[in-house]
């Protein structure tokens, strides 16, 4: 999928979650939790998309060329956007726990905003750290095959 495709369902997406929390009645921790997501995605694609289009060679369009791309065997504003989430991640599952063990049920706004946050982040976090080294193994393999053209 190109760039500009998966842009579009992501903003898509970000569009239908916020039209649907606002219009259903949802508490208000988890709209706020929806508004905080929307926030940070959006700084998310505000950095990482300008550093794709600027750091990774793609071949044909949307293949990614590991001869002539090196970002990925090195550290990167990928990784450090992703350890970033992995510790808002853990801090959320913290702050969750805390709260449950001072007895808060899910009828705490806190609790729905942690337990939202929570589950999107890990997830994501989780999400990024296969893709990031599946794409690796892959240049690797690329590069063995047909070695490396950096400069």
């Amino acid at each position: 999928m190109s760039n500009k495709l998966l842009l579009a369902f992501a903003l898509l997406g970000i569009i239908v979650v916020f039209s649907c929390g606002l219009f259903l009645p949802i508490p208000i921790g988890y709209r706020v939790s929806m508004l905080t997501a929307g926030v940070i995605m959006s700084v998310m694609f505000s950095i990482i998309i300008p550093f794709d289009r600027k750091h990774i060679v793609r071949k044909n369009g949307y293949k990614i060329d590991f001869t002539k791309t090196k970002v990925y065997f090195r550290w990167n504003v990928f990784d450090t956007i992703s350890v970033c989430l992995a510790l808002y991640a853990c801090i959320c599952v913290q702050a969750l726990n805390i709260l449950v063990a001072m007895g808060f049920t899910i009828q705490n706004p806190y609790v729905q905003f942690f337990t939202n946050q929570s589950q999107l982040w890990v997830f994501i976090a989780i999400a990024y750290l296969i893709s990031r080294i599946s794409l690796t193994l892959k240049g690797i393999k690329e590069i063995k095959n047909h070695g490396a053209d950096w400069d």
